[in-house]
């Protein structure tokens, strides 16, 4: 079974810039990822390129292919289960990483920063903290800066080297 971790963490804590820089470290480590991002209030799509111009048109489906890469942009009537989504992407990495879904079934790691709020109530399967303030309950704790310890502490903890 291919090993998930979640990043949590109220919005504008950071998940998505320490996550881009844990994320470089395991791709030198050959470690191939996938990401699942939950987006509570939805998202926009540029309008600057052709697929995403077919999709703003209003079609269910758009696959844009090309020698390198592939995208794939499908309307939804309900939102996703996390894992059917799981079960599509696990194939293709060594190790999903999901940000958001705080309520989800996999370990996480909390995002928190003084200036956007507290940290997360009654988070199940918390196994580490990253933060701008010291926090002694006895989850491991990082900060912001230590995004290398952060990826070595995912490689152990799923033993992926």
């Amino acid at each position: 079974m291919v090993p998930a971790i979640s990043f949590v963490g109220h919005h504008n804590s950071g998940k998505t810039t320490l996550l881009v820089k844990v994320i470089r470290h395991l791709t030198l480590w050959n470690i191939r990822t996938a990401v699942i991002k939950h987006s509570q209030h939805g998202f926009d799509l540029p309008v600057e390129k052709d697929s995403e111009r077919f999709y703003q048109a209003g079609s269910g489906l758009v696959y844009a292919s090309s020698p390198k890469m592939s995208l794939r942009y499908r309307r939804e009537r309900i939102e996703r289960n996390l894992s059917d989504i799981y079960d599509e992407v696990k194939a293709d990495a060594d190790l999903v990483i999901t940000e958001g879904y705080k309520t989800g079934p996999y370990p996480k790691i909390e995002v928190v920063r003084q200036a956007t709020g507290d940290l997360l109530p009654d988070l199940p399967n918390l196994i580490g903290r990253v933060s701008d303030r010291q926090v002694n309950d006895g989850i491991p704790c990082f900060g912001f800066d230590q995004d290398l310890e952060i990826a070595r502490f995912i490689v152990d903890r799923f033993r992926l080297l």
